[in-house]
């Protein structure tokens, strides 16, 4: 699955920012983060490839949770990420793109 620098969600242009040890910095759980406000969505590169493209796929869930009013409880999105990535991994729709992303060590972006 490709990891892009930017990507559209609902019209608006969100950055993706990939770095290292982001919850492990930020004393959290969290191996990703979305502000919506910002557009920006964060993924920490601590996780395996696997983990950061379903992160990916979870924060695009919130973001269209957050523009369209969804009112999704979080285990409903954590349902969607799950599913969703398992459709597209099994049915290879989400083919590698064969290039890494730069990973920003020292990203000093605010949330």
């Amino acid at each position: 699955m490709k990891l892009p620098l930017s990507l559209k969600i609902a019209g608006y242009r969100y950055g993706v920012v990939y770095e290292a040890h982001r919850s492990r910095d930020r004393g959290t759980e969290n191996p990703a983060t979305c502000n919506s406000h910002v557009q920006t969505i964060w993924i920490d590169t601590d996780q395996h490839r696997e983990g950061q493209e379903s992160s990916l796929i979870h924060e695009i869930i919130e973001a269209l949770d957050y523009h369209y009013e969804l009112k999704l409880s979080h285990q409903t999105i954590a349902t969607l990420e799950t599913a969703l990535y398992q459709v597209l991994k099994d049915n290879e729709l989400a083919e590698q793109s064969g290039q890494n992303v730069p990973i920003l060590a020292d990203a000093r972006r605010k949330e």
